[in-house]
């Protein structure tokens, strides 16, 4: 019946892996929804009684990818006073001037949770070839957990477009714990070009304890998701060499011939773990 109504094909092993989270089923189903119904979608949205965060990564991209012509003022008239409509509204403004937007936030006198929620979907909703601007906003205007809220998803979105930029952004952090999360943010996108692992790991340098195994965890994880054969091919260079001198390998042997330059120790833990 969903997949009549509104397209949605709900495969049985969605449903058999999503049966404990029925909110991943709802945003499924409002993602489908927002392509063909965006007004009414946009109307829910803003009579919402939750936190909008799940639902506004999910459905908002869908309607500003599908249906480019919706804008606020457009909009203004059909959405329903509810708690989230100037939200909406000024996600939309975001999309012609996000600086103009972010810096009316800073006026507003909202509550701390409203305003730090605001803050990640504006970093989620921010024009994708704007997001460095909206980086450097943040570094010139935010402090605290609003900026960590911010910068954080800001890096996400960044690291899948720009990931050399993103790791710019990442080593002006000197706060450890920001600097880690930061980087489990924004790591699958930073590890879609190999070629910044090199500059990835004197970040992860940088952190130490468990936020450095967590930051190595996911470089491991991510790396292999995006390039098991390049995680793979040094392990196997070294490999065939002991072999060919007689020698057993083990995998904290393994180094970073890849990159052509010095053995780092984070790279050697890297590797291990993604072994």
């Amino acid at each position: 019946e969903l997949k009549r109504l509104i397209g949605l094909d709900l495969k049985p092993e969605f449903l058999a892996t999503r049966l404990t989270h029925p909110n991943l089923l709802e945003v499924s189903i409002m993602s489908a929804m927002a392509v063909q119904h965006p007004e009414e979608v946009l109307a829910w949205l803003s009579l919402f009684e939750d936190s909008t965060n799940l639902m506004a990564q999910s459905v908002f991209p869908n309607i500003l990818k599908e249906h480019p012509e919706i804008t606020a003022e457009s909009i203004a008239a059909l959405l329903p006073a509810g708690p989230h409509r100037e939200q909406i509204l000024g996600l939309l403004r975001a999309q012609r001037d996000p600086v103009a937007e972010a810096t009316r936030l800073m006026s507003l006198n909202a509550d701390t949770k409203t305003r730090q929620e605001y803050l990640w979907q504006l970093a989620s909703a921010w024009p994708k070839n704007r997001i460095a601007e909206g980086m450097q906003w943040a570094i010139n205007n935010l402090a605290g957990d609003e900026f960590g809220t911010f910068f954080c998803e800001g890096a996400k979105q960044l690291s899948r477009t720009d990931p050399q930029q993103t790791v710019a952004f990442l080593g002006q952090i000197t706060e450890p714990r920001l600097l880690s999360v930061a980087l489990a943010e924004s790591m699958s996108g930073l590890v879609s070009q190999p070629a910044q692992i090199a500059n990835i790991l004197p970040l992860v340098s940088k952190l130490e304890g468990q936020q450095r195994a967590w930051a190595i965890s996911s470089l491991a994880q991510s790396w292999t998701r995006a390039d098991r054969a390049g995680v793979h091919a040094p392990q196997q260079r070294v490999r065939a060499r002991r072999v060919r001198a007689g020698r057993r390998v083990h995998p904290a042997l393994v180094r970073r011939d890849r990159h052509r330059r010095e053995d780092h120790p984070v790279l050697d833990r890297v590797v291990m773990v993604a072994t």
